[in-house]
């Protein structure tokens, strides 16, 4: 949204839903093994025992490499010496050929890597083990400020709708059901990974949907860091609550 905004689009987020980053780092297990790299471990080391090597990302320039380069640049190393390698929505076939030593990437990614031993996921950005700063919400939801004023019903019914979903979803008692729509979804081959993907993200999303403001103006800060934005937005600029009284 900052990028959005920087370029004087008229939009506004009114709703989160993932209560975490969505991406992390899976590192080749064989380079791993090799360095040293474990589950569990500081990140600062796990960084420094990646230095100078090659990184996959989703798209040059994109989200995932803005995090590779933040997690690079918070651990003290040079982001020149990294070769980023744009590896499409299939991060896993750079790991097995070696063109990539780690991958920043989404799910179910990162628990195909983990769950088949292809990669390690050393410390997780998701759940607050990377540098400070990164826990931000891995989806959010915007509109432009003209449908924002004059759609509140439609947009408060919209969230009213996901909040029940997440709510069914966090029930223990729908799981089973969950993972039958989850095989919809996905290719086949992933089917026996869907209870690994349903026990990580059972809990993951926001019980109310509504938005974590304290978090912004940190993330804004980010984006200026690295290069997306060329000054800091408030947290009234970005976001806004949803009048649903």
């Amino acid at each position: 949204v900052f990028p959005l905004l920087n370029n004087g689009l008229e939009v506004v987020v009114f709703m989160e839903t993932l209560l975490y980053n969505l991406f992390d780092v899976i590192v080749d297990a064989e380079y791993a093994a090799a360095n040293g790299i474990t589950e569990g471990m500081d990140w600062q080391e796990a960084m420094e025992a990646l230095d100078c090597t090659n990184v996959g990302v989703v798209a040059r320039g994109a989200a995932a490499e803005d995090l590779a380069r933040i997690l690079i640049q918070a651990a003290g190393l040079d982001e020149e010496c990294f070769t980023y390698v744009a590896v499409g929505l299939q991060p896993l076939p750079g790991l097995e050929s070696g063109d990539t030593d780690w991958t920043v990437t989404f799910d179910p990614f990162q628990v195909v890597a983990v769950e088949t031993g292809a990669g390690v996921n050393p410390f997780s950005i998701q759940q607050g083990e990377g540098p400070p700063g990164l826990d931000w919400p891995g989806l959010v939801y915007m509109t432009g400020m003209d449908t924002f004023d004059s759609k509140q019903a439609e947009l408060c019914a919209y969230k009213s709708g996901t909040v029940e979903a997440v709510a069914w979803l966090a029930d223990p008692a729908n799981l089973e059901r969950a993972g039958e729509i989850a095989a919809t979804r996905l290719a086949e081959a992933l089917h026996p990974l869907i209870p690994a993907l349903m026990v990580k993200y059972q809990n993951a999303f926001s019980a109310t949907g509504d938005i974590q403001f304290g978090q912004i103006e940190t993330i804004s800060q980010i984006s200026v860091d690295v290069g997306k934005t060329d000054r800091l937005f408030a947290a009234d600029e970005v976001a806004k609550d949803l009048d649903c009284e």
